[in-house]
């Protein structure tokens, strides 16, 4: 399914702006999403699935893309998208077997800008911006990672938040104005 050059408005009292829970393949592309009390986007699925979401703004919900899977496997690829003014987390990955991929995106003024909670967990986070949020990058499920390459990191409360057993690894090329006691417990080489 292709979602394209869509205005969805919750009007501050919508659960969902977009609720993915069957299908292959979701694309989202030059939307607008806001005013949901939940998930701009929520992609909850019980079969191996992909979400592409690009060029899209998300603002005034709850949380901006919810991921969470029972299957083996949920993609999301996010690109060119900027999600802020969520009051909980941005970008979450929350359970089950999650590969996130954000690049060129920015996301400002959330609770927590990008999560990893569930075990088996990964997102990539490269060539993006993460701006006034109370905590910019957490991993907390155990094995879960986050991995940060050629970012800009600034304005924060606290940078990184790393639960037991769980990994933010960076390629060291970030720009990072210091936030927080934590940094980051994994490397990622350049080649």
């Amino acid at each position: 399914m292709i979602l394209r050059n869509l205005r969805i408005n919750g009007l501050g009292t919508g659960l969902n702006g977009i609720l993915y829970n069957s299908g292959a393949q979701v694309s989202v592309e030059n939307c607008d999403i806001f005013g949901f009390i939940q998930n701009g986007i929520s992609a909850n699925t019980s079969t191996v699935s992909d979400l592409y979401v690009t060029n899209t703004y998300i603002t005034n919900s709850a949380n901006g893309i919810s991921l969470a899977t029972t299957s083996p496997g949920l993609l999301a690829v996010i690109d060119r998208t900027k999600v802020y003014n969520v009051t909980t987390n941005g970008i979450a990955a929350n359970s089950g077997i999650i590969d996130t991929e954000i690049t060129n995106s920015a996301i400002g003024s959330t609770t927590t800008a990008l999560t990893v909670a569930g075990t088996s967990t990964r997102a990539n986070l490269d060539t993006s911006t993460i701006f006034y949020n109370t905590t910019a990058l957490s991993a907390t499920g155990n094995g879960s990672i986050i991995r940060v390459s050629n970012n800009v990191i600034y304005d924060n409360s606290t940078n990184f938040t790393i639960g037991t057993g769980a990994t933010i690894a960076t390629t060291g090329n970030n720009r990072v104005k210091p936030a927080g006691t934590t940094n980051p417990n994994g490397t990622v080489t350049q080649q």
